[in-house]
């Protein structure tokens, strides 16, 4: 895609799924697949399949999974030279757990293993590296979602330094992504800080049960 293109920049945490080759408790699972995952990530290489020039900011783990991360998202077409690496935390991951059902179906348990993780060591800092500061102040689009906020005081404190900068013409695309898991014990602050993030956004994705869940 030639430079002169518009640019649209993700911001937010990459994950590695585990999906089980069969429906088994995770004690009795031998085979996994792996994939990346992330909404933000996955955002960033959908809008590269279109056609789009994409960069993603991130935090990745120095180990495999945080290799494969970026690895996917340079196989994709996305920029990832906004993606620091850390040196001490891991990338974070996912086990989903597949369970059958008399009728034939599948029923899927999350299992989030991302406490600690690099992505949750997001920060303002993250925002001002070199690499990371050029692409949003070339971006057309910043697109971010409400996961972000609910991994740590740092993520949050990233999201808000975001929202508080000034735009110079580039639009800010929120999705709700409303996950109580990550607001366990603080639901009412995480749906007061997701409401102020649609409020100040200039595109918001939003699905109905997330629309109940957070605004009633």
């Amino acid at each position: 895609m030639p430079d002169t293109s518009p640019l649209a920049v993700c911001v937010g945490e990459g994950l590695v799924a585990l999906v089980p080759a069969t429906a088994a408790p995770l004690e009795d699972v031998r085979t996994f697949h792996r994939s990346l995952a992330g909404a933000e990530w996955n955002a960033a290489i959908a809008l590269a399949s279109a056609g789009i020039r994409t960069a993603v900011v991130s935090r990745v783990g120095d180990d495999g999974f945080g290799r494969f991360l970026t690895a996917e998202l340079r196989r994709h077409g996305v920029d990832d030279t906004a993606v620091e690496v850390d040196p001490e935390a891991p990338t974070g991951l996912y086990v989903k757990e597949l369970s059958p059902r008399p009728d034939g179906s599948v029923d899927g348990t999350m299992h989030y293993y991302r406490s600690g993780s690099a992505a949750a060591a997001m920060s303002p800092a993250t925002l001002a590296t070199s690499s990371a500061s050029e692409l949003i102040s070339e971006a057309a689009l910043v697109h971010t979602s409400g996961i972000t906020p609910a991994l740590s005081e740092t993520a949050r404190a990233a999201q808000d330094a975001l929202f508080d900068a000034e735009r110079e013409g580039r639009l800010l695309s929120f999705d709700v992504n409303w996950r109580p898991a990550l607001w366990r014990g603080r639901e009412a602050e995480g749906r007061a800080a997701i409401s102020g993030y649609v409020r100040r956004a200039d595109v918001v994705f939003c699905t109905q049960p997330d629309a109940e869940a957070v605004f009633g």
